[in-house]
């Protein structure tokens, strides 16, 4: 994919039906060791470039790149030299 605009990424994950998109900006070189989200991970990168590891697999992410990971899936993030802008599907508040 090439680059989208944030409110063409909004649309994107909206038609997917995902109701609460957040704006996420991370700093460069920021590293976010393993973790897992409870939820399926949806994203659209806006900006700047990401590194999400899942086990040994690496997916070098760039503006325009979508990504989706399954709940309770372990994964490492990294961010480029310019940092990262993306949008993310969270789950709607209950």
């Amino acid at each position: 994919m090439t680059s989208v605009t944030e409110q063409e990424a909004r649309a994107i994950l909206f038609a997917r039906g995902h109701r609460n998109i957040v704006t996420v900006t991370r700093p460069e070189n920021y590293t976010k060791d393993k973790h897992e989200h409870p939820y399926e991970a949806d994203i659209i990168i806006i900006s700047g470039s990401m590194k999400i590891m899942v086990s040994d697999k690496e997916y070098n992410l760039n503006s325009g790149d979508e990504f989706q990971l399954k709940a309770g899936t372990k994964h490492t993030e990294f961010t480029g030299e310019g940092g990262a802008v993306f949008l993310a599907a969270q789950p709607e508040e209950q």
